[in-house]
């Protein structure tokens, strides 16, 4: 079962396109014991959509970082790539992955994008 977690992320025009919008580093662990998990991240996707119509997807190795010393999924937006947000709005997002012994996806986390336009 996915985590709920509402995020809330700023897009501010006027800074660099290279600018961090949003980082998040999600440990990954088995729920009835808290300890890591003991499978290496084969797939993963971020996404954040309105009305089931993608507006921002990162996958590995473009915005996802799977660390499996620490079986952790680093997550960092850039700036740029919340250039979408026109106005300040609200957007639906899931992290699902895949793990190397398994090719069902799972939903991680999902909720509330909150996003912000700064001028």
């Amino acid at each position: 079962m996915a985590d709920i977690v509402d995020i809330e992320i700023s897009y501010i025009p006027t800074l660099s396109r290279s600018n961090i919008a949003y980082k998040d580093v999600i440990g990954v662990v088995v729920k009835e014991s808290g300890d890591p998990v003991d499978f290496t991240v084969q797939e993963a996707v971020l996404s954040i959509s309105t009305n089931e119509r993608s507006k921002l997807l990162l996958t590995l190795g473009n915005g996802l970082t799977w660390n499996d010393e620490i079986k952790a999924l680093t997550v960092v937006i850039l700036n740029e790539q919340m250039s979408f947000v026109r106005e300040d709005t609200q957007f639906d997002y899931h992290i699902s992955v895949s793990w190397s012994s398994n090719q069902l996806m799972t939903t991680l986390r999902k909720g509330t994008v909150t996003a912000v336009r700064e001028s």
